[in-house]
Protein backbone atom coordinates (compact mmCIF):
# COMPACT_ATOMS: atom_id res chain seq x y z
CA UNK A 1 0.00 0.00 0.00
CA UNK A 2 1.32 3.42 -0.97
CA UNK A 3 1.12 6.18 1.60
CA UNK A 4 1.59 9.66 0.22
CA UNK A 5 4.26 11.52 2.21
CA UNK A 6 3.02 14.55 4.09
CA UNK A 7 6.06 16.80 3.89
CA UNK A 8 5.91 20.46 4.77
CA UNK A 9 6.00 22.70 1.68
CA UNK A 10 9.05 24.50 3.10
CA UNK A 11 10.95 21.36 4.09
CA UNK A 12 14.19 22.32 2.30
CA UNK A 13 13.90 26.11 2.54
CA UNK A 14 17.24 27.60 3.51
CA UNK A 15 19.35 24.64 2.37
CA UNK A 16 20.40 25.83 -1.10
CA UNK A 17 23.62 27.48 0.08
CA UNK A 18 24.68 24.32 1.89
CA UNK A 19 23.78 22.20 -1.13
CA UNK A 20 26.02 24.32 -3.37
CA UNK A 21 28.85 24.43 -0.85
CA UNK A 22 28.95 20.77 0.20
CA UNK A 23 27.41 18.68 -2.60
CA UNK A 24 30.26 17.31 -4.67
CA UNK A 25 30.10 17.95 -8.41
CA UNK A 26 29.37 15.13 -10.80
CA UNK A 27 32.49 13.46 -12.15
CA UNK A 28 33.48 14.37 -15.69
CA UNK A 29 33.74 10.65 -16.44
CA UNK A 30 30.07 10.21 -15.44
CA UNK A 31 29.04 13.07 -17.69
CA UNK A 32 31.08 11.61 -20.57
CA UNK A 33 29.46 8.22 -20.04
CA UNK A 34 25.97 9.75 -19.95
CA UNK A 35 26.58 11.64 -23.18
CA UNK A 36 27.92 8.54 -24.91
CA UNK A 37 25.16 6.17 -23.71
CA UNK A 38 22.39 8.62 -24.60
CA UNK A 39 23.88 9.45 -28.04
CA UNK A 40 23.64 13.18 -27.39
CA UNK A 41 24.36 15.63 -30.20
CA UNK A 42 24.47 19.42 -30.35
CA UNK A 43 20.97 19.64 -31.85
CA UNK A 44 19.32 17.97 -28.83
CA UNK A 45 17.44 19.66 -25.98
CA UNK A 46 17.93 18.96 -22.30
CA UNK A 47 15.10 19.12 -19.77
CA UNK A 48 16.31 19.02 -16.16
CA UNK A 49 13.38 18.72 -13.77
CA UNK A 50 14.21 19.49 -10.13
CA UNK A 51 17.54 20.93 -11.32
CA UNK A 52 18.51 22.38 -7.96
CA UNK A 53 21.36 24.84 -8.50
CA UNK A 54 22.21 23.26 -11.86
CA UNK A 55 24.82 20.75 -10.71
CA UNK A 56 24.11 18.66 -13.80
CA UNK A 57 22.39 21.00 -16.26
CA UNK A 58 25.15 23.64 -16.20
CA UNK A 59 28.05 21.30 -17.11
CA UNK A 60 25.83 19.54 -19.68
CA UNK A 61 24.66 22.79 -21.33
CA UNK A 62 27.64 23.03 -23.68
CA UNK A 63 26.62 19.73 -25.29
CA UNK A 64 23.03 20.73 -26.09
CA UNK A 65 21.31 23.16 -28.41
CA UNK A 66 18.90 24.20 -25.66
CA UNK A 67 18.57 23.61 -21.92
CA UNK A 68 15.45 24.07 -19.81
CA UNK A 69 16.12 23.63 -16.10
CA UNK A 70 13.32 24.02 -13.56
CA UNK A 71 13.06 23.74 -9.79
CA UNK A 72 10.32 24.51 -7.27
CA UNK A 73 12.74 26.22 -4.87
CA UNK A 74 13.58 29.82 -5.80
CA UNK A 75 16.71 29.59 -3.61
CA UNK A 76 18.06 26.72 -5.71
CA UNK A 77 17.49 28.64 -8.94
CA UNK A 78 19.16 31.72 -7.44
CA UNK A 79 22.21 29.66 -6.46
CA UNK A 80 22.40 28.26 -9.99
Amino acid sequence: MYLKPDYSHDLITGTAGFYVRYRTPYLESMIDSLLKEASINDKDRLLDIACGPGRLSIPLAKYFNEVVAVDLEDEMIFEG
